[in-house]
């Protein structure tokens, strides 16, 4: 029988973890906490989250038990130190020893799919739709050691003879634009085949924002390719997708839908 003094029992061997839980502070930008991950994916696609919108598995979405809906985390698999940033909009895990719930497209990124349930650390970004945002963390760069310049003996000009065929060598061309294409967290990629360019922008911090609605709308991949040019500004052309013409063409339509009816289908940048 389940008395009141055994039930009283119960609770306090579950008190510990979900006071832990509670004195989490999700309201502070840069907060940090480690925990269990889990996924979930097809069994729900399309059905409402808790936020009202439909889950969409592919998208860069997670459930939390505290955060406003709209708070962007940084979510890092510590079995690999792979990261990705997701959006929440639903309420989860249901497990009390998890810490969050990432759909399906974000736990492949950082190879969470194979292994179910895997120790990540979540850092806040944003809290709330419109909250203050931090950038996710850039790569460390070890610093550059200086050096004593080595003494080098100036090298003898070399002997030739007064042909006409002993001419200046050309000096290379600078080129006047240059192009490279970065995904929306800043590293750099080389896509390949055919993609959506989706619009152009002036101002990176639109660019990215244009980027992670396409992500949150379902899009499997998105590039931003800066073009800079000398006395000019930068320019930040979004392209969504990449592979064979047929392939990207399923994009097409989501890409319209998130608000660029002016997107087209072009080959991608290549150096």
């Amino acid at each position: 029988m389940f008395t009141i003094k055994s039930k009283w029992l119960f609770l306090g061997f579950l008190y510990p973890l979900a006071a832990l839980e509670l004195s989490t502070n999700y309201s502070t930008l840069g907060h940090e906490v480690q925990g269990e991950a889990s996924y979930y994916a097809d069994k729900f696609h399309g059905r409402p989250t808790a936020s009202g919108e439909p889950f969409n598995m592919y998208a860069m979405t997670a459930a939390h038990r505290e955060l406003k809906f709209g708070s962007l985390v940084e979510v890092t698999n510590l079995k690999n130190n792979k990261t990705i940033v997701v959006r929440i909009n639903d309420r989860g895990p249901h497990k009390p020893t998890r810490l969050i719930d990432l759909s399906g497209g974000a736990a492949k990124i950082i190879d969470l799919v194979k292994d179910g349930v895997g120790q990540v650390k979540v850092r806040v970004l944003r809290v709330g739709d419109t909250g203050q945002e931090l950038a996710p963390d850039k790569k460390k760069i070890e610093p550059v050691r200086k050096t004593e310049p080595k003494k080098v003996e100036p090298a003898p000009e070399p002997k030739t003879s007064p042909s006409p065929e002993n001419k200046p060598i050309p000096l290379p061309v600078k080129k006047s634009s240059e192009t490279r294409v970065y995904d929306i967290h800043g590293s750099l990629q080389k896509p390949k085949g055919m993609g959506i360019q989706v619009a152009s922008y002036g101002d990176l911090n639109n660019a990215v924002r244009a980027g992670q609605k396409l992500l949150d709308a379902g899009v499997d991949k998105v590039f931003v390719q800066v073009t800079s040019e000398p006395n000019k500004p930068k320019i930040f052309r979004i392209m969504a997708s990449e592979g064979e013409r047929s392939y990207v063409n399923t994009y097409l339509a989501s890409v319209k839908e998130a608000g660029f009816a002016g997107c087209f289908i072009k080959a991608h940048y290549v150096e």
